[in-house]
């Protein structure tokens, strides 16, 4: 049973580790975005990124840079960036679970282990989530095209 749940743990590491370091990319794509939209200067956007964007969370980053595309792209923001929020807010959720919560080991001595590791929320009450690699292989998916339609993203000034 031990080396089951260490195989759990060890899985759950590895997921974490790459959805993690995937969504710091994202997070620097959007800090990257912010910055452009408001300064062309190298050394200003040095400053912005230090000084403002850094400071803030994930959550406050995405809010940001949806307003920013709002005003950017009003006639089109509907219809081309919508989609790009909905997922980033999906992403954010996953990433929060991978950040906080820890794996799911409270197995009985006779409990079958399962293959895919559940990550639990004990301060919420939503219980375990269950995480497959269907799941890991969607949301590198998601961060991946989130990137690539922020990394086409050109603002005008």
């Amino acid at each position: 049973m031990d080396e089951e749940i260490k195989r759990l743990v060890d899985l759950s590491i590895h997921y974490r580790g790459v959805i993690l370091h995937d969504c710091i990319a994202l997070e620097n794509k959007i800090c990257i975005n912010m910055a452009y939209y408001f300064v062309n200067s190298p050394a200003l956007y040095k400053d912005i990124r230090e000084v403002l964007i850094d400071r803030l969370t994930f959550d406050a980053k995405i809010a940001i840079l949806k307003e920013i595309m709002q005003r950017q792209f009003p006639d089109e923001f509907g219809k081309k960036y919508d989609k790009l929020f909905s997922e980033l807010r999906v992403i954010k959720e996953i990433r929060n679970r991978f950040a906080h919560y820890p794996v799911y080991t409270y197995f009985k001595e006779d409990a079958k282990i399962p293959k895919e590791f559940s990550l639990i929320n004990f301060r919420d009450g939503d219980g375990k989530k269950v995480f497959s690699k269907g799941d890991f292989e969607l949301t590198r998916k998601r961060i991946i095209k989130c990137i690539e339609i922020l990394s086409a993203v050109k603002f005008d000034k």
